[in-house]
């Protein structure tokens, strides 16, 4: 009996110990699974968890995100100075920066007063943000006062090294001139001539008239190299520096066929990529009224 006894005993604690041993790997599993969780940040996130000090300062620093490229080109400047703060400044800036080929990129050159007023505009300040338009205050040593302090800004070659740098293709506009936004040619059509304007009359051999232009910068500065004009001189910068650009090795002058269809001021075209009514223009009607057209049926100027 007692042998009976004794060995169910024996069963018994055979029994209990194999449900025992389940129980105790539960808890370490567990417990290891906590160790692990409250550590990970610590441990399997850190730098220094697999390296030392040295080897993780000898690792390379993480590759920063290099930002988008820019969509506009600083080569190719859309030009315009003035000093007075004419109402239509901010409509002008609105079409054309509407209507010439989207990497072009727009300089403003003005007196506090002009600056203002074009700053009052909510266009104009979101262009200057996005990169679009660069405003710069006159320098002291120029002058927008009459047609000789005009020529001589023009001709000197500081304008183009320091206030227009990095520009390349230049397009000087004044604030009587217009581009049409349904001409059949954009500005970058123009792109392979050294200068293109309007021609001064029906027996121009090219056209240069500056109020309305695309100019090389390089080119003008090759001109400036050689020569200097003289304070008074009687011709004016548009004609002074584009009848020297004529005679450059390797100049590329439109003809005055090509001229009109670039801009038209005293020799008419049908369809040009501009209008620039100028102080010797003689299409001022005509001209006028296709001002008059695009900025009260086109233009709304916040």
């Amino acid at each position: 009996m007692s042998k009976n006894i004794m060995f169910a005993t024996s069963i018994a604690g055979r029994s209990n110990s194999r449900k025992t041993l389940p129980s105790l790997a539960t808890f370490l599993l567990s417990a290891c699974i906590l160790m692990l969780y409250f550590n990970s940040s610590t441990f399997f996130l850190s730098p220094t968890a697999f390296h030392d000090e040295r080897t993780a300062a000898a690792l390379p620093p993480q590759a920063k995100c290099a930002p988008p490229p820019s969509p506009y080109d600083p080569t190719k400047v859309a030009f315009l100075a003035e000093t007075r703060p004419l109402p239509h400044l901010p409509a002008l800036f609105s079409h054309i920066t509407n209507v010439i080929p989207p990497e072009w990129t727009f300089k403003f050159m003005g007196s506090p007063e002009s600056i203002a007023h074009m700053r009052a505009s909510a266009l104009i300040t979101r262009l200057e943000k996005i990169g679009k338009l660069s405003i710069i205050q006159l320098p002291s040593n120029y002058s927008l006062s009459s047609r000789e302090t005009i020529s001589q800004m023009f001709t000197d070659p500081v304008l183009y090294n320091t206030h227009l740098w990095p520009a390349e293709s230049l397009l000087v506009f004044q604030p009587d001139s217009i581009l049409c936004a349904n001409a059949p040619v954009t500005l970058n059509n123009f792109l392979e001539w050294d200068w293109i304007g309007a021609p001064w009359s029906p027996q121009a051999r090219w056209g240069g008239n500056g109020g309305l232009s695309l100019r090389k910068v390089s080119k003008i500065l090759q001109v400036l190299a050689k020569d200097n004009r003289t304070i008074g001189d009687t011709g004016l910068e548009d004609w002074w520096l584009s009848s020297r650009m004529v005679r450059l090795e390797g100049a590329k002058m439109p003809n005055a066929n090509i001229s009109k269809t670039f801009s038209v001021e005293s020799v008419w075209h049908d369809k040009p990529l501009g209008y620039h009514i100028g102080w010797l223009g003689v299409h001022h009607e005509q001209v006028s009224l296709i001002s008059l057209t695009v900025y009260t049926k086109r233009l709304t100027v916040p």
